[in-house]
């Protein structure tokens, strides 16, 4: 199977040099950590008008946020991608030969408000935001303790594989 992938649209102004790499870096750590291989992820990069008009229109929420995450499947309750690989493979794609586990719209200015906010890099923050949506992709969730727990330290060893760690 195919390496695993991320496609980046930058929509916004002001971008960090070499950005596309370093998610796709992350993203490709994310999904290796999750055990798969040959799957894809689409992300962009958006302005807070862009991300709250998206977020109003799939979620009836009128505010901005700093990442939204579109997914293709929907696992189990309790279960994730690395478990439900048969589901993932529905997702293949011929023309890319790979699985696209779905989207995520990511904002720009947000990112840099909560890296200075955090008194980290925009880099860092980008990477962040990127591993949070692509470990949601792939079916984690944060909406109890135990899965907040869990999905933190994927989150934090995806970036600590690109020295992008606290």
């Amino acid at each position: 199977m195919n390496q695993n992938a991320l496609t980046l649209e930058i929509e916004a102004p002001g971008a960090p040099e070499g950005i596309s790499q370093l998610l796709e870096a992350v993203a490709r750590a994310a999904m290796g950590l999750e055990g798969l291989m040959g799957a894809q992820v689409a992300a962009r990069l958006v302005d807070d008008e862009a991300i709250q008009a998206i977020n109003r229109e799939h979620r009836n929420i009128d505010r901005v946020t700093d990442v939204l995450s579109f997914p293709t499947v929907a696992y189990p309750e309790g279960k994730t991608a690395g478990r439900c690989l048969k589901l993932v493979k529905k997702e293949y794609d011929p023309t890319t030969g790979l699985c696209f586990l779905g989207d995520l719209v990511i904002s720009l200015p947000r990112a840099r408000e909560q890296a200075m906010s955090f008194g980290h890099s925009l880099e860092r923050e980008l990477g962040y935001l990127t591993a949070h949506g692509v470990f949601h992709l792939m079916g984690y969730d944060h909406e109890d303790e135990d899965g907040q727990r869990m999905m933190r330290a994927m989150e934090e060893q995806a970036l600590s594989m690109l020295a992008l760690a606290r």
